[in-house]
Formats: C-alpha cells, structure tokens, sequence
C-alpha cells in the first residue's frame, strides 16, 4: 500500500467535503453543484476506503460514505474496544468507575470483533450493566463486523486493539472518546468537552508513556512517509519521545475523534 499517496488523496476528500459543507441549495445550479461535489465524494471513498460501504452476502451496514456520516445521531460518547482475551475484566472495572464512582452518564458503546472476539454470555454482561444504572446513558455492544463487512478481507479485523480507529468510525457519536480497556478516569470525561484547547482547534493530544524505544529503521521509515505525504506543522511536535528516538508509544493510545470533521483527539 501507498501510505503517503492514501494520505495526500484522504486530505483531498476532506477538502472536497468542506466544500460540499458550504454550497447552499438555494437555486438550482448549486444544487445540481452539490450534487456533483456528491458524486466525487462517493466515488473517491470507494476508491481509497471499499470496505466502508463493499456488502457481503448482499448485506452491508452502509450503502454509501453519507449513510455513514449520518449515522452519528448523539453529540457525544465513550467508545471501548475489548474481547474476553483483550482486557475484558479492566474494560468492566472502566465502566463501573465511570458509572457508579464519576456519575458519567455519557452513553457509551464497547466494540468487539465477531463472536469468538467476545461471546454472547460475555456481551449479556456488559449490557446488564444499564439496569444497574438505569439512569445513566446506555451501555451496548457493537460487532465490528457488521458494520464493515469487508469480503475482500482488506481489513483482516482481528478484534482487541487493531480495531480502535474503525469503532471510532463506526460508533454513533458525533465526538468519540475513545478510551482504552485500561483507562481509568478520575474525572468524568465529559469535561474534555469544554476544554478551551479543544474547542479552539477541535482536537487534543496527550503523550502515552515514554517507555521503549523503537528500532533505527523504524524511524527512518516514519520519517520518510511523513516527508512524502507532505505532513504540515511538523516544528510542533520534533521536541517529543518520538522525534528524540525515546519511546515507539508517543500519542499511541486513547484517541477519540469529533465525527463532524474526523478531527482526532487523544487521551
């Protein structure tokens, strides 16, 4: 795969749905504008991203890129990756935390791949868990697999952490904190919410643990996709473990990400 090329192609279908954002439909040559805007958008997606919208056995959760975007109906939310192998029991801990000790009532979804990911009775137990706070958000269990088919096995959706940036894709909400098995709150996270930071730039980052440092041919290879996709505002960050050659874990975990625009915010 072409990372760069896909990067430099992702920033020109952001753009093209920008500019989609703001033609308005008030006669009929801009709708029939932001009809063609529409046309390209899907096109490309299905170019650069298939496996959004390809079925499976006639089956498919999204029949185009815009099905997709609306189906972020709630403002705001926690999403969880996790299965019975991948910190299930850290996963409950983070809930009942979020529940019963923060009073968060921020609705929130727990991501898992298929069934041997995360079986039925495993998934009854994380549901169950609304009755016991009946008045707080809802807590429910989304199979990633269902929501990106994926015939083509592009994906290869194993479940556990390689599914973290797809459940933010495909959670419900308009803002996802995305947050790992591990997390452990202290405040509710609805806070992050009205963070200035946030809401002048729309995205936030915090540094992972500084802890293990990569090998040489790993940075040279990052280095070197980020040159080629032409990264911008790079003086920004060259002073982090990463860039001194640290840590491999630099803004490597806990991301959430503001459905709107696909801006990431990370925890």
């Amino acid at each position: 795969m072409d990372i760069p090329h896909l990067a430099r192609q992702t920033a020109v279908l952001i753009d093209l749905l920008r500019i989609y954002d703001r033609i308005p439909t008030t006669t009929r040559e801009l709708q029939q504008e932001r009809a063609e805007f529409k046309h390209a958008i899907e096109a490309m997606q299905q170019a650069l991203y298939p496996w959004i919208t390809t079925p499976k056995d006639g089956n498919r959760t999204y029949s185009s890129f815009f099905d997709l975007v609306e189906s972020y109906t709630e403002d705001a939310g926690i999403v969880i990756s996790t299965g019975r192998e991948g910190g299930f029991r850290w996963a409950m801990h983070q809930i009942i935390v979020l529940r019963k000790v923060l009073n968060s009532t921020l609705p929130i979804e727990v991501f898992y791949g298929g069934d041997g990911d995360l079986p039925e009775n495993y998934r009854a137990f994380v549901e169950s868990l609304s009755d016991e706070y009946p008045d707080a958000g809802r807590i429910t269990t989304v199979d990633i697999t269902k929501k990106f088919p994926d015939p083509e096995n592009l994906l290869s959706l194993p479940g556990g952490w390689a599914m973290r940036p797809f459940a933010i894709l495909a959670s419900s909400f308009k803002t996802a904190i995305l947050a790992d098995a591990d997390t452990i709150f202290v405040q509710d996270p609805r806070l992050i919410l009205e963070e200035p930071t946030y809401k002048e730039f729309g995205s936030i980052f915090w540094h992972d643990r500084t802890l293990s440092a990569a090998s040489a041919e790993t940075y040279k290879w990052a280095d070197e996709l980020l040159e080629a996709a032409k990264a911008k505002d790079m003086d920004r960050v060259r002073n982090a473990g990463w860039f001194k050659h640290q840590t491999f874990y630099e803004m490597e975990r806990y991301f959430a990400i503001l459905g709107e625009n696909k801006k990431i915010l990370k925890m």
